[in-house]
């Protein structure tokens, strides 16, 4: 932002030096004395105004950077404390394969202890499976 201010205020001084140029050029210096004096106070106050936004500009720049700040840390802070939570909680998700494989060895006849034996998973697990497996058939029909 401060390079804008800087090119616009030389570009201000160039002008202003072509307009200078021009009143000498043409030899009535006498008859734009005043209109110069007025130009050159105009001026002055617009480069004054202009510094005084500016500097509002970085002031209210610098403060937003300041609270733009603090927000990511809150928001980094909260993204952490959820993750702890996260892994506090430590929810395994159902292994739908497992239950596959139970329901079509349980299909095939084997008993609870086969299939306990042959997926190397606890009897229990294996009785839960099913006892969720036929719950959930009975209220589909219900």
């Amino acid at each position: 932002m401060r390079t804008f201010i800087i090119i616009q205020i030389i570009i201000d001084i160039v002008f202003f030096s072509i307009f200078i140029y021009l009143i000498i050029r043409t030899n009535s210096l006498g008859k734009f004395k005043n209109i110069v004096t007025k130009s050159k106070d105009e001026f002055k106050k617009l480069i004054e105004e202009a510094k005084k936004w500016s500097d509002k500009f970085i002031s209210d720049l610098s403060l937003n950077e300041k609270k733009s700040k603090e927000l990511i840390k809150k928001m980094e802070k909260s993204y952490k404390k959820l993750l702890e939570e996260e892994k506090k909680l430590h929810i395994e998700k159902p292994d739908y394969e497992k239950t596959k494989k139970v329901l079509l060895l349980y299909n095939q006849g084997l008993s609870v202890e086969e299939i306990s034996k042959g997926l190397d998973i606890p009897e229990g697990e294996v009785k839960l499976i099913l006892d969720l497996i036929n719950y959930s058939k009975k209220n589909k029909k219900l």
